[in-house]
């Protein structure tokens, strides 16, 4: 009898543990990305991602801003899906602003400035808040919003790009 139960006991603790490691919890990084352009200029701010986290088939996400709106418009929502060992991976591969009007354009990396907090770090051209992570049975969801502010400040910022003449050839052959 006690043979059974030992037994009984191992088969429940195996049972167990080979149904836990069959389910790998996941991390779902969600960035909502937002833009104000108060410029009057047009402007293309265009982030290149690694699609094999993205899930969407796409590498190339652009957002046109005609320069009319001076109040926070939504550009996309980009969400990742990594393994959780794969946490810190980080799945934005590169971030352009480009005035299509003056053939100008800047890096998002140039962008960053000091955290104000843990969960904040901004300066005059970009804020980034984190809404705080969520935890369900299979992933930890992280969420993040960005705020993009386009203005006078941040062209003075912006060097000459003539390769813009060919990656925007479509706009620059319509005017």
């Amino acid at each position: 009898m006690k043979m059974l139960v030992v037994l009984y006991i191992f088969g429940v603790t195996l049972g167990l543990l080979f149904t836990s490691c069959g389910k790998e919890k996941v991390v779902r990084k969600i960035g909502y990305h937002y833009i104000a352009n108060t410029t009057g200029k047009k402007m293309v701010h265009k982030v290149i991602c690694n699609p094999e986290y993205t899930g969407t088939g796409r590498d190339t996400f652009q957002f046109f801003s005609s320069g009319e709106k001076a109040q926070m418009e939504q550009e996309w929502v980009i969400e990742a899906v990594l393994l959780y060992y794969e946490k810190h991976i980080f799945h934005y591969w590169d971030t352009y602003i480009y005035c299509i009007d003056d053939t100008a354009s800047v890096r998002w990396q140039a962008l960053w400035g000091e955290p104000l907090s843990f969960e904040t770090h901004c300066n005059q051209y970009l804020c980034a808040v984190d809404k705080g992570d969520e935890t369900t049975e299979n992933e930890f969801i992280e969420t993040t919003e960005y705020y993009l502010t386009v203005n006078d400040s941040l062209l003075l910022t912006m060097q000459k790009d003539y390769a813009m003449l060919e990656k925007f050839s479509e706009y620059y052959e319509q005017k």
